[in-house]
């Protein structure tokens, strides 16, 4: 009805008609959603959870963002997670409130305080433990690691995770304003088989970019071409380097590395199963961490833009 009435002026008839339409249908679903509250069968509750993955929020709008904000309420204030969890929607509605809070919220104090909401609503450290552990892996997928950094506090303090096991140890291991893990260098071919510590609080730089690649992948061919491009202006603003490859293959490394203007490039050829990866608890690349001259993580960092960003501000 809303649509209809978009095709014809407002001092049209037919304007009128649809736009009264319109009301008593937005009246009329209202009405559905409150019926659908006080019945007490599990289908009532899980027809709303059914429409949320069609797009479809608790009240009726064409307005795109308002629609997407329904959604974001509905999530965060209404749906019952012990039925979300049983619903078969568990994993989906979890992968989309991300992609919701990324392109339509956009913001991550919002992103916080809508997850505080959640935290405190979800009761069994199970399905807690669950939600929390698939919300960290898009997180990261999605290069949102600074989303983490806004959520870690209230994860560590809910007292309802179980494990922190696979894409949660990043909240043990490096999250922002921890003492970043010392680095397993030294192999840089597979017959060389002597490693070596680089303690993190003497990379010998005023700040320290740890870059985690994978040659081939195309994300992490596009930051290393904007890192390359700006590698003088990064330092000049006293930033160094250090490449922590995932490759597994000695010439695929060598090729890729040969490239880079930076010479601190390290390699143990175990891919993200290296040790690295796991003390950096990095799932996905590229991920990228910013480090003072203390050894401790002042920054994670999804883009060259967000580093030269930064360091324009600090």
């Amino acid at each position: 009805m809303s649509k209809a009435a978009q095709l014809y002026d407002k001092k049209h008839k037919l304007y009128k008609k649809f736009t009264q339409e319109a009301a008593l249908q937005v009246k009329a679903y209202d009405a559905f959603q409150q019926d659908l509250k006080l019945n007490p069968n599990f289908n009532a509750r899980f027809l709303p959870i059914v429409n949320l993955t069609q797009g479809i929020p608790h009240r009726l709008t064409d307005d795109y963002n308002q629609k997407a904000l329904l959604v974001n309420e509905f999530i965060t204030q209404i749906v019952s997670f012990e039925d979300l969890y049983v619903s078969g929607h568990w994993v989906g509605i979890i992968q989309s409130w991300v992609v919701l809070q990324m392109n339509v919220v956009q913001d991550k104090d919002q992103f916080a305080n809508d997850f505080k909401l959640i935290s405190d609503r979800i009761k069994n450290p199970k399905h807690y433990t669950d939600f929390v552990g698939k919300l960290t892996y898009y997180l990261t997928q999605y290069g949102k690691d600074n989303y983490l950094d806004a959520i870690a506090q209230t994860v560590l303090k809910s007292g309802k995770v179980n494990e922190y096991l696979g894409s949660m140890e990043v909240y043990l291991k490096a999250m922002v304003g921890m003492k970043a893990p010392d680095l397993v260098t030294g192999k840089v071919n597979e017959t060389n088989q002597e490693n070596s510590i680089l303690k993190s609080d003497q990379f010998n730089s005023p700040y320290t970019l740890i870059l985690f690649y994978k040659s081939g992948c195309g994300p992490c061919e596009h930051t290393i071409e904007a890192l390359k491009t700006n590698y003088e202006r990064i330092e000049e603003k006293g930033i160094k380097i250090i490449a922590i490859s995932a490759d597994e293959d000695q010439q695929v490394f060598q090729n890729t590395a040969a490239q880079f203007p930076w010479k601190n490039i390290y390699c143990d050829f175990t891919g993200t199963r290296g040790v690295n990866y796991k003390n950096y608890a990095v799932i996905a690349t590229p991920t990228m961490f910013l480090v003072d001259s203390k050894g401790v993580i002042v920054e994670k960092i999804a883009t060259t833009d967000q580093l030269l960003e930064w360091s324009n501000n600090n």
